[in-house]
């Protein structure tokens, strides 16, 4: 592979990164209002969260047509590449 290939290569693979970030983002801020909404339950797809809390479930950067994983259990979203928790941990006063 040259230089230039790369170059295009990492500038592909840092997009699909950051359209990652923010499609995992916004899934988690999703899940955390339905959390509060819930009582504290865990949507247990993303889809649950469709149209009440995300227009659609996100799609896969890293892999065309795909969405990205969500796994409740271990409240994480993935793309196979990345992965992202969700919930954010409890504050230390």
């Amino acid at each position: 592979m040259h230089d230039v290939e790369k170059s295009i290569a990492g500038l592909a693979w840092h997009a699909a990164r950051s359209e990652f970030n923010e499609s995992a983002a916004e899934a988690a801020v999703a899940v955390e209002m339905y959390r509060r909404a819930n009582g504290g339950a865990m949507p247990e797809t993303l889809a649950a969260l469709v149209p009440d809390y995300l227009p659609a479930v996100p799609k896969n950067p890293f892999v065309p047509g795909a969405e990205i994983k969500y796994d409740a259990s271990r409240e994480i979203v993935s793309s196979g590449e990345m992965h992202m928790l969700i919930r954010p941990r409890e504050r230390k006063r």
